[in-house]
């Protein structure tokens, strides 16, 4: 059984120290009751971490998921959020999508019942389920777009939850050349839960939610080549879009039942020589370069990740073209 705690945004002291007994007297309940019977609990919330619900008004904006930062050391993926309505805000937010609530007019037994039903719709939800069941890495609070086969957009997911569900994504990478025609690439660092060590191209990241609102990916495009490697888009040259790739295959992710289907939209560019490679985010352990011969005997000898190995080849094919984006 997790550890419940709660955190409480709001300004009505009476209210807040009433409330504030409730919950004491609820989780203290909830989990003697776990630690007597622990049959009758939940599975999910058995194999789960520890969990802080929050308590705010709606006008209390720093509780919002956006805002706030437990105190607890809890991430954001473990928190529910509960508003505390009155009869106007209660009219104010009717119209948004349904959201756990109580009343400052609920009695204590429906306060109790509500915040036992959140509960247990609060573990019934699918990045909760994945992570009690241990399939489901790290959270990584970054949504992704969720399209359906003809690229329509339906709606958004956390992106820890993408590869044990199979459900698509898409990349962009940058492959780099000095102007002497050696290429640049990363070794990717090694904490990395995915092809740690491994040499790739020279920026490679994922396209978020929100870049996928830019068909020209140059959104993405800029914002990975800085955070990888340091780089403007600016300041690089012959700039060019050169094709994508779309690839399939089981995944590690979830416990080896994960699957990756995944589009690579690659771009080519020079590096001026004045220009060097430096990460930012620390997800890369060093950058260099290489000629082509070199490329392809560490490509052979299983140095590269896939991905990198298959682009790498793409350009050699492709010679790429003048750019006129995805």
């Amino acid at each position: 059984m997790p550890d419940i705690r709660f955190t409480l945004f709001d300004s009505d002291n009476f209210y807040q120290q009433g409330l504030r007994l409730l919950l004491q007297d609820y989780l203290h309940s909830l989990n003697e009751c776990q630690r007597l019977y622990p049959q009758f609990s939940p599975l999910a919330l058995q194999a789960l971490d520890n969990i802080e619900i929050v308590f705010r008004t709606p006008e209390e904006r720093w509780g919002c998921a956006c805002c706030y930062q437990s105190a607890y050391g809890i991430p954001r993926q473990r928190q529910l959020t509960l508003l505390i309505l009155d009869d106007t805000t209660q009219q104010q937010v009717k119209n948004l999508p349904p959201l756990f609530s109580i009343h400052r007019r609920d009695s204590a037994y429906a306060i109790r019942l509500k915040l036992q039903m959140a509960l247990e719709k609060f573990i019934q939800h699918p990045w909760v389920a994945l992570h009690a069941a241990g399939l489901a890495g790290a959270w990584r609070d970054e949504q992704l777009a969720v399209c359906n086969a003809t690229g329509q957009r339906l709606g958004t997911i956390e992106r820890a939850a993408v590869r044990p569900l199979g459900i698509a994504t898409q990349a962009v990478h940058l492959l780099g050349f000095a102007p002497d025609g050696r290429q640049w690439v990363q070794q990717r660092a090694l904490f990395k839960p995915n092809d740690p060590g491994l040499w790739d191209t020279l920026m490679g990241g994922m396209v978020s939610a929100d870049d996928a609102l830019d068909a020209t990916l140059m959104t993405a495009l800029a914002r990975e080549t800085w955070e990888e490697a340091g780089l403007r888009l600016a300041d690089l040259q012959e700039l060019r879009y050169g094709g994508h790739i779309d690839t399939c295959r089981p995944a590690r992710d979830g416990g080896g039942a994960g699957y990756l289907v995944e589009r690579l939209d690659w771009f080519s560019c020079v590096v001026p020589d004045c220009l060097v490679p430096v990460n930012q985010d620390g997800e890369v352990t060093q950058f260099a370069q290489f000629d082509a011969r070199t490329v392809q005997t560490m490509i052979a000898a299983g140095q590269f990740t896939d991905e990198a190995a298959w682009l790498i080849q793409a350009h050699a094919d492709a010679h790429t073209t003048t750019f006129t984006g995805p």
